[in-house]
């Protein structure tokens, strides 16, 4: 069949080449459609129950995670000509397209008595001031309002802080870090300008900064391992051409990889983004094999359309098998329940299998054109250190197999009690290395304020206007004395402050008021309110839904870990339900924090099923290939065993499992069963030539398959290797994790994987008729060739 395939190729190439430009062209043409995004919010399927709550909440209350943070302790802006500029600045700040509205000490609302009209006014805050005793009054206002504590002031850390409203809709676009960003800058030229420093964070921040950073790493590990595989190509292979020709293949498949992700409406993520460096560090190991075929087929008859010929041919299928088994294990992630892992997995295998066809189609075609290759061209084939090392290997598995089986049990003893010290804890902003800005100020929040990730406690009394009565306040209440408890919680906001103002409005303003109304003074404070307009009204609709039965605590949270956060849950869970009766009242908890929790704990969990499922995959492949059960253990074993080292790697030093690690096994995995797909094929072609005799064989085929496997396993050490320069901790653990896995799989398969076909020589006896699964004949015709 190969043979014949190998024919329309050759026979076909200007149409093809004419086609593969074509289809080419098209993708580059969607490639301005991709966007970037940092967003955990797509962690969950929209059909899970907690994500379910989440998008309700935000029907009715409006996001919680829009808002962005500015603080700072210079106590200098409560001096006039400070204040001054930083009024001007927040005006300006709320003239920004995105921006619905800024909130501080120039610019806030708090309720007032209006004696007259017998109801509460809005009064303004803020404002223009024209001396500095009108602006130590508006101070003195604000401090006596403690409903803004914590919210644009904290008497204990000496913070006075600013919220900048981003309008929803804006964020949910494509340009949101085009609006976001420029916000961001003209407070650092503020800062800049008046001395005073500040802090800022807040989730369209945090999500702004890291998506520009993470499209940033795009290019940067583009041209990185472009540039290393293209020198480490150039060291093996001595030959321009050959170079020149794998960067070709693997950029155009690249190009592809943003045009499916453009095509399909798939945002860019820090999952995604991995990619395109995939699809050039996997797809350089095809064009490796399919090289060294070419080179060592011309070698051994000079004919050179025979040469080409026998590339599609010889090598084809275990191409096709190796690109389709890496892309089952990018596939499996397809059927999870994550959006996030639904979309990296239908990318990466789409894009796994784009390299197999173009480097199927492009190296033998364009090489077809080029003059036959000189003998520098296949001395590589010949290098005495490489020759020297695979007589080693060999010498070692025809007589040393003992040691390796000894030695590996010792290792697996070792590599057990590492496992047993892994750790599953993440936090929402996990891979984010110490020393980043975004990482330093989220710390400053947490230490100053609190925190600032989004927790939303919700309240349904079941009875309309229940939420209103006294009893459910109280009850709310004590709810806040078990809040102050809890060191990961910010102070609570809810319809209980609300009331408080309310009275301490009704009561002039004294700060002593600031407290819940007695029995007998409910009427006169519900009189009050009863009369208000709506603007005066609009804090108590922030934390009340219509119907009067559903009140909302709205809290800030410290990124204290997923581990931490499903105990903290579960505490004030118990809580919750000593003081609401679940019979009489349900209570949820929802909000970013919520969200990224279990996020991330289905993620591992999918993570987890999709390594089995591609492991059994590949199996059933390795199956269909050589029909026999003890042939596939035997192909499996040697590519478990570097998951399980790697494991245990993570173990004694400390890496916990998250999305980011966990995906090192799939991946791993998939690439690291490319090599024992190689290996057996050419051991399965050197049985038919050989007489069927295994030790024979399997010198041959660790001799002309091994110089393939060293070379791919040192261009994918250094190729994964590039990603340890990320400024995202979990990508930078990706790519050291995976670079080891597999320098440990290429040994595995170069050791252990021959003694143990020699080990079981009767055992895994091949019958002749279960060789090949595409062509039955394809054996007696390399027989007649050869």
């Amino acid at each position: 069949m190969w043979r014949q395939i190998a024919g329309v190729i050759l026979r076909n190439r200007i149409v093809i080449l004419i086609l593969l430009g074509l289809v080419t062209a098209f993708m580059a043409m969607q490639m301005p459609k991709n966007r970037v995004t940092h967003d955990v919010s797509n962690l969950l399927p929209k059909s899970d129950s907690t994500a379910f709550v989440f998008a309700e909440f935000k029907k009715k209350y409006g996001a919680n995670d829009n808002v962005f943070f500015i603080s700072t302790q210079d106590a200098s802006i409560f001096e006039l000509e400070h204040y001054k500029k930083l009024e001007e600045f927040t005006r300006k700040l709320a003239r920004f397209p995105s921006v619905d509205s800024v909130f501080g000490v120039t610019n806030f609302y708090y309720l007032g008595k209006n004696k007259k009209d017998r109801n509460f006014e809005l009064r303004h805050g803020g404002g223009i001031m024209s001396s500095q005793e009108e602006l130590d009054r508006l101070r003195k206002t604000l401090y006596d309002l403690p409903f803004f504590e914590n919210l644009l002031y904290s008497n204990k850390s000496s913070v006075t802080l600013f919220a900048v409203m981003f309008d929803g809709d804006s964020l949910a676009t494509r340009k949101r870090n085009k609006l976001v960003l420029p916000v961001v800058d003209a407070v650092l030229d503020f800062s800049n300008a008046t001395g005073i420093d500040f802090n800022y964070s807040g989730m369209p921040y945090i999500r702004a900064i890291l998506s520009k950073e993470v499209e940033q790493e795009i290019f940067v590990f583009l041209g990185l391992t472009a540039l290393l595989t293209s020198l480490i190509l150039y060291f093996f292979l001595r030959s321009l051409k050959a170079v020149i020709l794998s960067l070709l293949v693997v950029l155009v498949a690249v190009v592809w990889s943003f045009g499916l992700l453009a095509l399909l409406g798939f945002k860019i993520t820090i999952l995604t983004s991995l990619i395109p460096p995939l699809v050039i560090v996997i797809g350089i190991p095809n064009c490796i094999f399919l090289l060294n075929k070419y080179f060592a087929e011309f070698k051994s008859h000079r004919n050179q359309a025979k040469a080409l010929t026998r590339v599609v041919e010889k090598v084809g299928n275990a191409t096709l098998m190796t690109n389709a088994t890496t892309a089952a294990g990018f596939a499996t992630f397809a059927l999870t329940s994550s959006v996030l892992l639904k979309e990296f997995g239908i990318v990466a295998s789409l894009s796994i299998m784009s390299v197999f066809v173009l480097s199927i189609l492009i190296i033998p075609i364009v090489y077809s054109f080029f003059a036959p290759p000189d003998e520098k061209h296949y001395k590589h084939l010949d290098y005495p250190w490489v020759n020297s090392v695979l007589n080693s290997f060999v010498n070692i598995a025809v007589s040393y197999r003992g040691v390796v089986y000894m030695v590996l049990i010792f290792l697996a003893i070792i590599a057990g009690y590492g496992i047993s010290k892994l750790n599953n804890d993440t936090l929402i902003v996990d891979d984010i290395k110490e020393d980043n800005p975004v990482k330093i100020d989220l710390r400053y929040y947490e230490n100053t304020l609190g925190g600032i990730i989004p927790f939303e406690i919700l309240i349904d009394t079941k009875k309309k206007g229940k939420a209103l009565k006294l009893s459910t306040l109280r009850r709310v209440e004590r709810l806040y004395d078990e809040l102050a408890r809890f060191p990961e919680f910010s102070k609570p906001m809810s319809l209980l402050d609300v009331i408080k103002s309310s009275k301490q409005a009704f009561y002039n303003g004294d700060v002593r008021e600031y407290n819940l109304p007695l029995s007998n003074e409910v009427g006169f404070i519900y009189d009050y309110a009863s009369r208000s307009n709506a603007s005066s009204n609009k804090a108590m609709n922030a934390f009340l839904d219509q119907d009067r039965k559903e009140l909302r605590i709205s809290l800030k949270m410290k990124d204290v870990g997923t581990k931490k956060i499903d105990e903290v849950i579960l505490r004030l869970n118990n809580v919750v339900n000593e003081i609401f009766n679940p019979s009489k009242y349900k209570v949820t908890f929802t909000g970013v924090g919520v969200i990224a929790t279990k996020g991330v704990n289905l993620l591992i969990y999918n993570l987890l099923f999709t390594l089995i499922l591609a492991i059994l995959l590949i199996s059933v492949f390795m199956a269909f290939m050589f029909r026999n059960v003890r042939m596939v253990m035997i192909s499996i074993l040697p590519n478990l065993i570097p998951l399980v080292f790697t494991a245990a790697i993570m173990g004694y030093f400390n890496i916990n499992i998250k999305p980011s690690t966990i995906l090192v096994f799939s991946i791993a995995f998939g690439i690291s069963v490319d090599d024992t797909i190689h290996f057996l094929s050419k051991y399965r072609q050197e049985l038919l030539l050989n007489n069927m005799n295994i030790k024979i064989a399997v010198i041959k085929a660790l001799k002309e398959t091994g110089v393939s496997m060293i070379y791919t396993s040192v261009v994918l050490f250094f190729g994964f290797g590039v990603f340890m320069i990320s400024n995202f901790g979990g990508t930078q653990a990706l790519g050291m994790l995976v670079a080891m896995t597999l320098l440990i799989a290429m040994l595995s398969n170069l050791i252990l994987l021959p003694s143990l076909l020699l080990t079981l020589d009767n055992l895994i006896a091949i019958k002749k008729s279960d060789t090949d699964f595409f062509d039955q004949d394809h054996h007696i015709k390399i027989q007649q060739d050869s």
